[in-house]
Formats: C-alpha cells, sequence, structure tokens
C-alpha cells in the first residue's frame, strides 16, 4: 500500500479502469496481513 503513498502515484492509480483498480485492491489486500497484525510484527521485531 505504500506505493500509493505519493500523490503522483495515487493519481496513476487513479486512472486506471475501474476493473483493474479492482482487481488491484483485491490483491493488495490478500497480500498485505491485517493493520493490527502488521503493528504487532513491527513492535517485536518479526519480519
Amino acid at each position: 500500500m505504500m506505493s500509493l503513498a505519493s500523490s503522483e502515484a495515487q493519481a496513476k492509480w487513479k486512472a486506471l479502469p475501474a476493473a483493474e483498480r479492482k482487481e488491484d485492491l483485491a490483491y493488495r489486500r490478500r497480500e498485505t496481513p491485517p493493520r493490527a497484525e502488521l503493528a504487532a510484527g513491527i513492535r517485536s521485531g518479526v519480519s
């Protein structure tokens, strides 16, 4: 998700067709752990 942190990257993402944005978001949600799990891993030093 950090790849969408810049306004330039967000603009490029918003310019994609809706179906492609939907597919991209679904992939990112599948591959990124839940926020609480990610934060716990960072605090414990687990990568």
